[in-house]
């Protein structure tokens, strides 16, 4: 049933993919992953209340599952409940030091409260260990973007042309944005920090 849900989630069928979900607990209450599967369809749909109701549950039974405490501090997050998501992302960071999902949210997090310096070492150790990840970029983007280092951004701009062709980075933000409840970064603030450095260089990395 899970597994069904899957599809149906890569398919853009989160009503059918929930349904498939809840089945799959019907059959197991105990199926963690289908949980957490459940739980990330219905902050897509802002019930947050909910989510957090099965992301509760699930850390009764597996405080160590890095998946979990991810999950805990990404429905925060996105009720922008920063100081709690924080403690979360901390407790993953512990057990999984260098997750990309953790360190992205760990990131962004601290973005999010002002804290520039902190959330750039995060963000710099997710595209060192994952550059293979455009998110990784991106979100270390928008950090740079908002606390106006333009030295330091265009650096991280120039680095992810030099990793990825420009067709595949329309594409990831393409597919951000058709999914942005799905993610911490602003697909807008990227695209326009991106735009606007090749701009500088039309021919450059063409």
């Amino acid at each position: 049933m899970n597994n069904i849900g899957n599809i149906y989630r890569e398919t853009g069928r989160w009503d059918l993919a929930l349904r498939f979900y809840r089945n799959a607990l019907l059959s197991d209450a105990s199926n963690r992953l289908a949980r957490i599967n459940l739980a990330t369809g219905l902050v897509k749909f802002g019930r947050f209340d909910e989510a957090m109701k099965h992301a509760d549950m699930l850390a009764r039974i597996a405080n160590d599952d890095v998946r979990v405490l991810n999950l805990n501090g990404f429905i925060l997050y996105k009720q922008q409940k920063f100081d709690e998501a924080l403690i979360y992302f901390h407790k993953g960071i512990e057990l999984e030091p260098l997750s990309q999902h953790l360190l992205v949210n760990l990131g962004m997090t601290l973005s999010r409260m002002g804290c520039f310096k902190n959330a750039a070492f995060f963000l710099n150790l997710a595209v060192k260990y994952h550059g293979m990840k455009a998110a990784s970029y991106f979100s270390a983007i928008q950090n740079l973007s908002i606390f106006d280092k333009k030295a330091e951004l265009n650096t991280m701009v120039d680095r992810l042309f030099t990793r990825f062709s420009i067709e595949s980075i329309q594409l990831a933000l393409t597919d951000a944005s058709n999914n942005q409840d799905e993610t911490v970064f602003d697909p807008e603030i990227v695209s326009c920090a991106i735009t606007d450095r090749f701009n500088e260089f039309p021919h450059e990395f063409e």
